[in-house]
């Protein structure tokens, strides 16, 4: 049985050929987490509202860096 805080990535950003942040959407739409995942050891997300540019994209921020939906791609569930 899953835990209803278990992670599960809607979508990935490769930043090596070993790691990349993971974003997970809330069913609401309306928050987001990322984690970022090196092949061994995955980061501990945290919830954090959507926020908007001013081109209307979609963003969170993770330690300080601003990550927008669309450089994500999406996984296949």
């Amino acid at each position: 049985m899953k835990k209803q805080d278990d992670f599960k990535a809607d979508g990935v950003l490769s930043i090596s050929n070993q790691g990349a942040y993971e974003i997970q959407i809330s069913v609401e739409g309306e928050a987001a987490r990322v984690r970022l995942n090196d092949g061994d050891h995955a980061t501990r997300p945290r919830w954090q509202e959507i926020k908007y540019d001013n081109d209307g994209g979609a963003f969170v921020t993770f330690h300080g860096r601003k990550l927008m939906f669309k450089d994500f791609m999406l996984v296949n569930r």
